[in-house]
């Protein structure tokens, strides 16, 4: 039993039960710029349970370099964290700055380990501004030995050419027997994967009941999440008993997972083998209506800034990355607003085709797990995002087709563009 007072009044009680959460986000460690969050001027009473997302973290032990965390000075643990459930010790706190890993006075925290393998503390205000206390290790067993890393720098690769979504056959691999223990990266070859966010039909894979994620990946760097994971068998998309894995997204764009086994067999954990080779020139159509004629293009871009569309050629990006595909309106002035109405991939060239794979609709996403619409009706130029995927699985040329109105905003009044147009083509094959 730990006692504090809580405003003003005696509170005796086990800090593995009762604390308070701190999941701030910029707390993490994979953060940097110039923060100015800090500590001191905190009231801090009792004890607090790290966390990022919905994942118990806790306060590194090694010199975390400055500008990160949200603040200039790092707070981190300079001696490591006990190892022994249920008792409480003092541990120094230290932080980083100018070139030294204990620039500004130190101090001390209780810690306590707690039988189910989380960490509470007992914060203090540390002694100036700006300091603030980290959050973002992941610690996991390694052979009985607990191991403490940020899982971007420190994971397994998986690799099986196997487990490519490309890959068809009366596969009976099991992951229900492998021993998983830590974080692991996708690879296909040398290029960097990830598990599908679709489901994949059965005896693909390298087994019988590939896996899949039911749920779309994070988009936010940093952040660890829980995501479900889901099996494909006799027409069914989750047949077996689904379960949960974590993920998190990589500053260097990739994704890393803590896999845990399947209940059964033969499921497998699957691999995005396939790229997206798109042709990235800017795509024009015409806007028809009252008035002069204008001109409409659709570019791809390199990320969610929309500040540097793709050089002319074919760019490879893998399956399930989100395309950034931004409209814009030539010749027209601030008055006028472009609205996207309805945006849809095809795999045919001609807009008019009877197939279709619906991105928006009435100018919301369809899936808003897929799709993010941006910016809409607002000026000149509209913007989205999707996670783009292989159409019924088929390895076949896509295209981007969308209907849009133009606005003038000063007479309320809004011209069609004629749905003659494609604006980009995406070829999609199986990586080599």
């Amino acid at each position: 039993m730990d006692c504090i007072l809580h405003n003003g009044t005696p509170h005796c009680v086990d800090p593995c039960d009762d604390y308070t959460v701190l999941n701030d986000e910029w707390r993490s460690t994979s953060l940097s710029g110039n923060g100015v969050r800090c500590d001191r001027d905190i009231n801090w009473q009792g004890w607090y349970r790290m966390f990022q997302g919905q994942t118990s973290a806790r306060i590194p032990e090694r010199c975390i370099g400055p500008n990160r965390c949200g603040t200039q000075a790092p707070l981190y643990l300079a001696e490591p964290h006990p190892t022994q459930s249920g008792v409480i010790v003092n541990r120094t706190v230290c932080n980083s700055w100018d070139g030294s890993c204990c620039k500004f006075p130190n101090h001390q925290i209780q810690v306590k380990r707690c039988s189910g393998g989380f960490y509470v503390y007992k914060l203090v205000a540390p002694s100036t501004c700006n300091l603030a206390y980290c959050s973002g290790m992941d610690c996991i067993l390694h052979h009985g030995t607990p191991h403490c890393a940020d899982p971007c720098d420190d994971y397994t690769v998986l690799n099986d050419e196997w487990r490519s979504t490309s890959l068809s056959g009366n596969g009976v691999r099991c992951d229900r027997d492998i021993n998983w223990q830590g974080w692991y990266r996708m690879f296909q070859g040398q290029t960097s994967a990830r598990i599908p966010e679709r489901c994949i039909g059965p005896n693909r894979c390298g087994t019988q009941a590939p896996l899949y994620l039911a749920e779309p990946h994070p988009t936010q760097s940093g952040v660890i999440v829980s995501r479900t994971v889901c099996n494909s068998w006799d027409g069914n998309c989750c047949k077996f008993p689904n379960h949960q894995i974590q993920v998190k997204r990589c500053s260097g764009g990739f994704y890393v997972y803590k896999l845990v086994a399947p209940s059964t067999c033969n499921l497998a954990y699957c691999s995005g083998n396939a790229l997206i080779k798109t042709s990235s020139h800017r795509e024009k159509g015409g806007i028809s209506g009252l008035g002069s004629r204008a001109s409409v293009a659709m570019s791809l871009y390199r990320s969610p800034a929309f500040s540097d569309t793709y050089p002319p050629g074919l760019v490879t990006l893998p399956v399930d990355s989100a395309l950034y595909v931004g409209v814009s309106v030539e010749n027209r002035g601030p008055d006028f607003a472009v609205i996207l109405e309805d945006c849809f991939a095809s795999h045919s060239l001609s807009p008019q085709s009877p197939e279709k794979y619906p991105l928006i609709q009435n100018r919301c996403p369809v899936d808003p797990r897929q799709v993010e619409v941006i910016e809409n009706g607002r000026s000149t130029r509209a913007r989205f995002s999707a996670l783009f995927f292989l159409p019924n699985g088929k390895h076949e040329d896509v295209y981007l087709h969308c209907n849009l109105t133009l606005c003038d905003m000063r007479k309320y009044s809004c011209f069609t563009v004629s749905l003659k147009f494609h604006f980009i083509s995406i070829r999609i094959c199986p990586s080599v």
